[in-house]
């Protein structure tokens, strides 16, 4: 699976106001569940916090794809 991380603008209301938040991105767009984890937590954490949290995920990502035949499930992947 290709993944790419970058910057997105954000708008969240009709009053137009937008800000940066990194994301991944596939073929088959922004990873959400990252996208909603990153938004609540945008109040009480850093931008560097969320880069570190996007990078990780990434790496995740990317092991996971690299050794996909040596894990029946995802539980055994975390054990």
């Amino acid at each position: 699976m290709d993944v790419v991380k970058v910057a997105a603008k954000v708008v969240t209301d009709n009053t137009g106001t937008s800000f940066g938040l990194p994301v991944l991105l596939t073929s088959q767009g922004i990873i959400e569940p990252l996208l909603d984890y990153l938004l609540n937590h945008q109040h009480n954490r850093s931008l560097s916090w969320m880069n570190r949290v996007v990078q990780s995920t990434l790496l995740l990502i990317r092991y996971m794809d690299a050794n996909k035949n040596w894990f029946e499930s995802p539980i055994l992947l975390f054990q």
